[in-house]
């Protein structure tokens, strides 16, 4: 079920269902409802929205430009959403790197993309930055969610994929210096 505004059908919704509504003396209520929407209805009188589809990710990029990075430098990563999410704790990224390394979630709550910082450090020596695999973004004992507190599907596109870090940016990390 999912509503923007969660209001009844019509006018004539109220149903009996075997059952009455009748005053004291007897005499049946009227059943008849205002118009959705209008004043007296529920719409009118609650702002209630239903919301029981998680979000998901829809792409992984970087705010920086693409090119070469050295020891020392950082590295921005922003995963989008498919709605603005909640973060508690501080979700991962693991990136491609030798050895394994993780970008740390830094900001973003309440909006629809995250930000997650990487600082290259010496010995990182990758042809492409990338993600390692589909389920590289991982929760770390936080929490990523909607408003409504769904849980967010954390899936990503394979990497090399169509929204994936790769496919949107062109990072070298480059930590060796050059020889004689």
């Amino acid at each position: 079920d999912n509503s923007a505004a969660l209001d009844y059908a019509g006018t004539g919704t109220l149903t009996l269902n075997g059952g009455t509504i009748e005053d004291a003396a007897t005499n049946d209520a009227s059943l008849l409802l205002a118009t959705p929407g209008s004043s007296g209805s529920l719409g009118a009188n609650k702002s209630i929205t239903i919301d029981t589809t998680a979000p998901t990710v829809a792409n992984v990029t970087a705010t920086n430009p693409n090119g070469a990075y050295n020891a020392g430098q950082t590295i921005l990563l922003q995963s989008g959403f498919s709605e603005p999410v909640n973060v508690t704790g501080t979700p991962k990224l693991a990136l491609n790197t030798t050895p394994g390394d993780n970008a740390t979630y830094a900001s973003g709550t309440g909006t629809p993309t995250l930000t997650f910082d990487y600082t290259v450090q010496a010995g990182d020596n990758i042809a492409t930055l990338d993600y390692t695999a589909t389920n590289a973004l991982t929760l770390h004992s936080g929490t990523i969610t909607d408003p409504a507190t769904n849980n967010a599907t954390l899936t990503l596109a394979s990497p090399g994929a169509a929204g994936s870090l790769s496919a949107n940016k062109t990072i070298t990390l480059d930590t060796t210096a050059p020889p004689v």
